[in-house]
């Protein structure tokens, strides 16, 4: 791996920042947001790929992004001034590494690094919120796309019988085994490196899907096959909406409930057969 890598800045309106990085994300391999900005870290080799991107749409100009050559820090270190914990709903508490005061509920202990899902995306969080409400002991749980594997995590220690994670980044790898120790589940959570839209097996209870929008537009025809499934989508822009709900309708599955937070939204499915 090269030693530096792109930053990517983009300022501009809360709302069009949010449509911009749902398309950048597919290529990010870290996101810090700021008032009126979002930074991105591309890999080198993805360089030509982002900015042709941003410059192929039109954003009527209400944002604006720079791209600066940066050497590679610690991740780790460099979350250490900024790590707020989370609480959701006082009953999932997601706290760094370091973090030694007691609190209250589930604690899942993550290390920052260059994988997503912190808990602080709205996205992430949305999906926390339904798993604090559907996690049983008996279920089993897919969760497609589980980058640090914060949502694995949480399905274990809300009592479920088996997790299962997919993930087609392997940089994600290291961090994902490295918080499964953290929280005492060394072992316990499959992880596959492999694209989710080639995954063969959707025999699960809960599905959980937080990828960018152009991944679960082609993921959707595939979960036709999770035919007992309660089915979890976000990564969703809320002007993602009539798109998404259109696809599901083509795909003939029953719609049973939309959350929102922010500028995303998450979506719950099942087959209507159900």
């Amino acid at each position: 791996m090269n030693d530096s890598w792109q930053k990517l800045s983009i300022s501009g309106d809360s709302s069009i920042l949010e449509i911009v990085s749902a398309d950048v994300i597919q290529f990010s391999k870290g996101l810090e947001e700021e008032n009126q900005k979002h930074i991105h870290y591309i890999e080198n080799q993805d360089f030509n790929n982002v900015n042709q991107l941003l410059k192929n749409h039109n954003y009527n100009g209400e944002i604006n992004f720079i791209f600066n050559e940066q050497i590679k820090e610690d991740w780790h270190l460099a979350w250490k001034d900024n790590f707020i914990p989370i609480n959701i709903n006082d009953k999932i508490i997601v706290i760094p590494d370091w973090h030694s005061e007691k609190t209250n509920g589930i604690e899942i202990k993550i290390k920052p690094g260059m994988a997503f899902g912190t808990g602080h995306h709205e996205t992430t969080y949305l999906m926390l919120e339904q798993l604090i409400k559907i996690v049983k002991k008996d279920v089993s749980i897919l969760d497609l796309g589980s980058g640090s594997g914060v949502l694995s995590i949480a399905g274990m220690k809300l009592g479920a019988k088996s997790v299962t994670a997919v993930e087609f980044d392997e940089d994600c790898k290291g961090n994902f085994n490295e918080n499964l120790e953290l929280n005492n589940l060394n072992g316990e959570i499959p992880l596959f490196i492999e694209d989710v839209l080639k995954w063969k097996q959707f025999d699960f209870d809960i599905i959980l899907a937080n990828i960018n929008k152009h991944i679960i537009v082609k993921l959707i025809p595939l979960l036709k096959k999770s035919i007992k499934s309660d089915i979890f989508l976000t990564g969703l822009l809320i002007t993602d909406k009539s798109e998404i709900l259109e696809i599901l309708k083509e795909n003939n599955f029953q719609l049973n409930n939309i959350k929102y937070k922010g500028e995303w939204m998450l979506i719950n499915i099942s087959h209507s057969s159900n």
